[in-house]
């Protein structure tokens, strides 16, 4: 693993820095400069697997992980520069046999789904092909075109 990770940090150049959180995402994000104008936060399904385990994933967690999960929704928006979320989609595949592998998808389900309906953007990438799933920013875009004409 760490030798993946090296080689992404490799791939990436000198324009990024890395900041490394597994556990208090939202108060990393919040140290982070204001300067900075795009973050890129990889990935919200390690974050929620870190916070299940850290818990010791016992299914009285849940409602303080996704308590987690709403204040930060709520909060980014207040950050100062635009936020690319990643996240894995795993309710596609076959429902895991385990508890704690069933408890792990629905609550990464749920999470993308409120990540999802927060942000103005949504793009699934398929087989390396992104499918655009939602995108209030073109629709803006439009509307202001359409003003400035009048």
């Amino acid at each position: 693993m760490a030798d993946r990770i090296e080689a992404h940090r490799q791939e990436r150049g000198t324009d990024f820095i890395t900041y490394e959180e597994q556990v208090e995402l939202l108060v990393k994000l919040k140290s982070i400069p204001g300067s900075s104008k795009v973050v890129v936060v990889d990935c919200l399904t390690l974050w929620i697997s870190n916070l299940m385990l850290s818990g010791g994933g016992a299914s009285s967690e849940i409602t303080l992980i996704q308590d987690r999960v709403r204040e930060l929704i709520r909060v980014k928006n207040r950050l100062p520069f635009r936020i690319i979320w990643v996240s894995n989609e795993v309710g596609c595949g076959i429902v895991p046999g385990e508890p704690l592998g069933r408890m792990f998808q629905d609550l990464l389900g749920w999470t993308n789904q409120q990540f999802a309906g927060a942000s103005d953007r949504v793009v699934q990438m398929v087989a390396g092909i992104p499918v655009e799933m939602k995108n209030r920013g073109k629709n803006i875009t439009e509307k202001r075109a359409k003003t400035e004409r009048k």
